[in-house]
């Protein structure tokens, strides 16, 4: 009975938040479930999902690679990025060229509700893997600050990255990733969007 109820909750959540959001109970309506209510109030966007739809559009790319002691590796791609789940998450797609082959990703990013954080997935055609990220907005540095969580190929354990989205003006972002290196952290890419 509870699962049917779990499921009703999303339904009725899905359904409320893809028109206005819930803000006052019908007169002569029973009372709402505490289960629904609450998943209600967590499944309808708000102030910070607006804020991502600003990345919303068509994106030209500049890719930098960096090692120790080498100059850095350059490539160039694309991305697409729109709106789905109405206005719930941000779905990009991005193609471009890795180490002379050609490579897409798939990204989803969003705001969570319940943890208050920024939350987003990466898939991509190099790997089989996911890489999850969570993090805040930085008013101070106008930036997206994230953790990510991967698993590294090389060592074959978990490892933890961080990831710096800049948000220069409506038609530019960088995104740095960085990783730790003998205790200290090391930016190891940065792409360059730029609206087109």
């Amino acid at each position: 009975m509870r699962l049917k109820k779990m499921f009703a909750a999303i339904a009725i959540g899905g359904t409320l938040g893809l028109t206005t959001p819930v803000t006052a109970q019908d007169k002569g309506a029973p009372a709402m479930d505490p289960m629904t209510a609450a998943m209600i109030k967590a499944g309808t966007p708000g102030p910070e999902h607006k804020t991502l739809e600003t990345w919303v559009g068509d994106w030209s790319a500049k890719i930098r690679m960096f090692a120790p002691g080498a100059p850095p590796t350059e490539g160039v791609g694309s991305a697409s990025i729109t709106s789905v789940y109405g206005g719930r998450y941000l779905k990009e797609e991005f193609n471009g060229d890795f180490m002379g082959q050609p490579f897409q990703g798939t990204s989803f990013t969003g705001f969570d509700n319940v943890s208050k954080k920024f939350v987003g997935t990466w898939i991509d055609s190099m790997s089989t893997g996911i890489a999850v990220v969570e993090g805040v907005w930085d008013a101070a540095s106008n930036s997206y600050k994230y953790e990510m969580t991967h698993n590294d190929p090389v060592t074959g354990k978990q490892k933890h990255s961080k990831l710096v989205v800049k948000a220069v003006d409506r038609n530019s972002h960088v995104s740095e990733f960085l990783e730790e290196q003998n205790g200290k952290w090391v930016k190891t890419m940065e792409i360059t969007y730029t609206r087109k």
